[in-house]
């Protein structure tokens, strides 16, 4: 029985899943690796989904055969024990520190579009996304979900809105091929970013109506949509890159959107923009206070953060997860780190987080799952040795994390020897 609400459905999961892969990435990597490698990024969209697809499957089946709120450390913990499950969530919550500034900082760059705003209004809208976020939070699941669909229809229709204005009329580009093998590593190392969502969905697992049937299924599909609107999108860019010589990449769409279909539906697009990156910031809230919850539920943390409210939403947890990032967002503001560093340090989590993960699915899964599994570990150990210096923030946090663990336990083996003795 799901200890959780069930409230989710197939197509709510999709667009959730969409959504929150999509995100920001939408509006931002099309354009940068349109501009850095050419038509060479149609290929490596199609090299994305094919290296992306094993990780996907791999998700799927470890979710249909525990669907959990405790997500990847849940599983991890599982297969490899107690001490990678501790792990594997510390590397989840670290995230929070590179990665929660990073996204809100995106959002907020799609309102100044709009609206010129100094660094203390600056710092109120990302507060005020934090606090919406819990908000919404407070009312459950479904509600995300209905907000995600939203977004998600209204992401794809802009999308085919465009490829209908610009398809008879679009500058023509040479087609990509093999021979541009370099090109296509530095776009894989860039769209890797439109790849992660996929663990924060495993935390989702248990509040689906027909976990075992739905949730694969929302999994699979919402990557195959998501990774097709990606290439669309990056087909329409390339169509009109000379129009686009000096626009930001994160105006890109909207700039598009203004010249083929008017001043009016491009400044939509800029709002679209932001609410896309609210929605899957919000997904990663949701994730980090059912992971937070379902620790605590399991009595691997104090019970008071295992504490529901009338919907069955882990309100306490979800209080502890936005209380810590309006801290870690102002300190960051403080300080004036730059999102490039924050991006850089959130991508290496992931990957290690996704390596862990298929080595437990590789362990936990049979057959030709297992197989699959394998291929998927080789492929995120590729992608982990890609990143090169970007992981460092994680490994040095992952000796630091073992380091102390240890300690604790000598510290706590002598003083449990030093009791004896005196008893």
């Amino acid at each position: 029985m799901s200890r959780l609400k069930p409230q989710l459905g197939l197509f709510q999961g999709i667009a959730m899943l969409a959504t929150t892969m999509l995100g920001t990435g939408i509006f931002v990597v099309p354009a940068i690796t349109a501009e850095q490698t050419g038509a060479v990024s149609l290929l490596a969209w199609g090299v994305l989904l094919i290296l992306t697809l094993p990780i996907a499957f791999t998700f799927a089946a470890l979710g249909k055969k525990d669907p959990h709120a405790g997500g990847v450390p849940h599983i991890v913990g599982k297969a490899l024990g107690r001490s990678s499950e501790r792990l594997t969530a510390f590397l989840f919550f670290t995230i929070l520190p590179v990665g929660m500034p990073a996204s809100l900082v995106i959002g907020s760059h799609f309102v100044q579009a709009l609206i010129p705003l100094n660094a203390w209004q600056d710092l109120l809208l990302q507060l005020a996304m934090l606090a919406a976020m819990f908000v919404l939070g407070l009312i459950g699941a479904k509600a995300s979900g209905q907000l995600q669909v939203l977004i998600a229809g209204l992401i794809i229709t802009l999308v085919g809105a465009l490829w209908i204005t610009m398809a008879p009329h679009g500058v023509d580009f040479e087609v990509p091929s093999l021979s541009h093998a370099g090109s296509l590593m530095d776009a894989l190392g860039l769209m890797f970013w439109c790849v992660i969502g996929i663990e924060a969905f495993s935390h989702m697992g248990e509040e689906f109506k027909r976990p075992e049937r739905d949730f694969p299924l929302a999994l699979i599909i919402g990557t195959l949509v998501t990774l097709f609107i990606y290439w669309a999108a990056s087909v329409l860019i390339l169509k009109d890159l000379p129009l686009l010589a000096g626009t930001p990449s994160s105006a890109s769409l909207g700039k598009m959107a203004t010249i083929h279909l008017g001043p009016v539906t491009g400044s939509l697009v800029t709002v679209l923009g932001f609410f896309a990156c609210f929605a899957s910031t919000n997904v990663y809230v949701q994730g980090y206070a059912r992971l937070l919850w379902s620790l605590a539920d399991e009595g691997k943390l104090p019970r008071y953060l295992a504490q529901l409210n009338h919907n069955k939403v882990p309100v306490v947890s979800l209080m502890t997860i936005c209380g810590l990032s309006f801290i870690v967002v102002i300190s960051v503001w403080a300080l004036g780190l730059k999102l490039p560093q924050l991006l850089l340090y959130t991508n290496g989590n992931f990957v290690v987080i996704y390596l862990l993960a298929m080595i437990a699915g590789v362990i936990m899964l049979k057959g030709l799952q297992r197989l699959v599994a394998l291929l998927a570990a080789i492929v995120t150990f590729i992608f982990c040795y890609s990143l090169g210096q970007s992981i460092s923030y994680v490994i040095y946090l992952s000796i630091a994390f073992l380091i102390a663990v240890k300690l604790w336990q000598l510290f706590k083996h002598l003083g449990q020897n030093a009791s004896q003795q005196n008893n």
